[in-house]
């Protein structure tokens, strides 16, 4: 069977040229996890299953490859480090396969213990006691009242460079420190933007987004040289901004922004400050750190793009038959055209807050997201990023 003659297999997003969502991740979880698979954290922790599990479906022209695991196992640098594993044992290369740290004792423990004595930049706008309970039921009914929707966006390259040309020349800071932002400064910016849009007009509510952050390689004296670390970073860099003022700034600025809070908490001081704190606070109330008001629009994202899993990822040791395929731009042999990540949850949610993940650039350019918004956010991101031909 070809992929295009299966119900759902045919439904896999694929480029086509243009700005165009497709259905959400937990719609094919019935292709990436195989009977029995754990779907929970009970299932690991009860059944005596592996961290691990593979599923792997095969069609005429070309094969899905599931992996299940807990987050608490590997964060994405984490996984990123087993596939590497993975994919050198399959090359019959196994001497290069680094040494797992953190097998027997948290990895990270690095980042939090001895403490550093030195303060996060945010600290004393920590989410505590009532007001977390506050800030969750507010987000609780808001998503109620307007309902978020998950799917899957491709920005094909064009685009994506137009967005960064643009973005780029509405800084209107000309200082030389100001010159530089990154493609995840610009969809963070992005992302701020479509947020304030969805808050009333003038409205100076928080727009609080945290930034997930890996700490691997910005913080050395945590780790040990040539040592490969699964588990779950405790870092992340927040980005805050007042509605009106996102509405008001360039896209530039904003960008700008995201670059500033980047270069002030990115530092391996900063990372492990924020760890003390998170520690501290998993002792005591069961959940890392957040900053913010309660109030605040808060909104996660987490950007891939390092990861470079569209090359790393390398199974062509494991072909037995090619598949028949006319092959085209953005195939590489053995190295996928697509994947995504999901939780076992229902298709339908619930969802909770908004999310943004940029799953990567394709072999062809592309930009790959898996996001979590409302329809109308939905709406305005798409109609953006197609008026950039204008």
């Amino acid at each position: 069977m070809r992929f295009d003659e299966h119900p759902l297999a045919s439904k896999l997003p694929r480029s086509t040229g243009k700005v165009e969502t497709f259905l959400g991740p937990r719609a094919f979880n019935s292709l990436a996890m195989g009977p029995g698979s754990p779907s929970s954290f009970e299932d690991l922790i009860q059944g005596d299953k592996p961290q691990f599990s593979l599923h792997v479906n095969t069609f005429n022209d070309g094969t899905i490859v599931g992996l299940s695991h807990s987050h608490m196992t590997a964060d994405l640098l984490g996984l990123t480090a087993v596939i590497n594993a993975w994919c050198h044992e399959l090359a019959g290369k196994p001497d290069q396969v680094p040494v797992f740290g953190g097998v027997h004792e948290d990895g990270m423990k690095g980042l939090y213990d001895p403490p550093t004595e030195v303060k996060h930049v945010l600290a004393g706008k920590e989410l505590t006691g009532w007001r977390v309970i506050y800030w969750l039921a507010w987000a609780f009914y808001e998503s109620k009242r307007t309902a978020l929707e998950s799917r899957i966006l491709c920005v094909p390259k064009d685009k994506m460079d137009k967005l960064t040309a643009k973005t780029r020349s509405g800084i209107t800071a000309k200082d030389s420190d100001s010159s530089f932002i990154s493609q995840g400064d610009v969809l963070a910016a992005l992302a701020c933007r479509l947020n304030a849009q969805g808050q009333p007009p003038g409205s100076i509510r928080n727009i609080m987004t945290m930034m997930a952050l890996d700490p691997r390689s910005r913080a050395p004296s945590a780790f040990r040289e040539g040592v490969a670390y699964a588990g779950n970073s405790p870092t992340a860099v927040f980005l805050e901004c007042p509605a009106n003022k996102a509405m008001e700034m360039s896209l530039g600025d904003l960008a700008l922004l995201s670059r500033k809070s980047n270069s002030a908490q990115a530092t391996e001081e900063q990372m492990k400050a924020y760890s003390v704190l998170s520690a501290e606070s998993v002792r005591k109330n069961n959940m890392n750190v957040m900053f913010g008001d309660k109030d605040m629009s808060f909104q996660l994202m987490s950007n891939w793009m390092k990861a470079s899993l569209f090359d790393k990822i390398d199974f062509s040791p494991a072909i037995l038959k090619e598949a028949s395929t006319e092959g085209g731009s953005g195939r590489k042999r053995g190295h996928p055209i697509y994947y995504h990540s999901a939780d076992p949850g229902s298709v339908d949610g619930p969802y909770i807050m908004h999310l943004v993940v940029v799953m990567g650039a394709d072999r062809d350019g592309n930009i790959w997201m898996s996001c979590v918004l409302p329809q109308k956010t939905w709406d305005n991101f798409v109609r953006y990023l197609d008026a950039l031909d204008e």
